[in-house]
């Protein structure tokens, strides 16, 4: 069910990201890269005790989060928070930028998309902001962020599945017995 919508969802956006480009971090100011996608939070860069010490930054990156879900007679709704963020050592004006350019090519996605899998319907009004929710116009330099929720109606719920069904529509899967 949910599982389906978010990855569509993470599908259109790396689709429609692959051929942009935002600054790299740490490298060379004109180094390029194409946003990162994750579902959930971000991966943390581990310095102790990690195998992977030399790990690159996530950043440029996109992620996809549940956020809550309802259910009531009228059917199920899910609210998804698209988190779009930049690392910018250099200039604060740049990060912002690369930030704003994120979001709003994700809005103008999602409003283009409002039915995703012929079963996942948008239900307006989209929310985004920037910054930090508490502080909404305050950026961590170097790190900047932007954000995107958004609800969608799901279909009903179907009980009796296979395990492949499961693994389809939930993204895990129950043990054959």
């Amino acid at each position: 069910m949910s599982y389906l919508l978010i990855k569509e969802l993470e599908r259109i956006l790396q689709e429609e990201f692959s051929q942009t480009v935002f600054r790299q971090p740490d490298n060379e100011p004109g180094d390029y890269i194409s946003p990162n996608f994750f579902i959930g939070d971000i991966p943390l860069k581990r310095k102790n005790n990690n195998p992977d010490h030399n790990q690159k930054s996530p950043y440029p990156l996109i992620t996809n989060q549940f956020m809550k879900g309802q259910d009531d007679e009228d059917g199920s709704l899910v609210t998804i928070k698209t988190l779009c963020g930049s690392y910018t050592a250099g200039d604060i004006e740049s990060g912002e930028h690369d930030v704003y350019n994120m979001v709003f090519r994700c809005r103008r996605l999602v409003l283009e998309n409002q039915i995703l899998l012929k079963k996942y319907k948008l239900k307006l009004p989209l929310q985004w902001q920037f910054g930090d929710e508490d502080d909404r116009l305050a950026q961590p330099h170097p790190l900047y962020f932007g954000s995107i929720t958004t609800k969608w109606s799901v279909p009903e719920i179907v009980y009796n599945m296979t395990p492949e069904e499961e693994v389809t529509i939930y993204g895990s899967g129950l043990k054959e017995t």
